[in-house]
């Protein structure tokens, strides 16, 4: 029994661990994308003012 739970516990921590490195490499690139996207708004911005 007790192995059995402590498996399942170390196949949980794993799957959390690759959850937050995909999260991580999802988030990362969108978080880089929407700066960008930001910044060349308010650059276009000031080019008007």
């Amino acid at each position: 029994m007790r192995k059995s739970l402590g498996r399942s516990l170390s196949g949980k921590q794993t799957e959390a661990r690759r959850g937050s490195i995909a999260y991580q490499t999802i988030s990362v690139p969108l978080s880089v994308s929407k700066f960008v996207f930001f910044s060349s708004i308010l650059l276009e911005n000031e080019d008007d003012l």
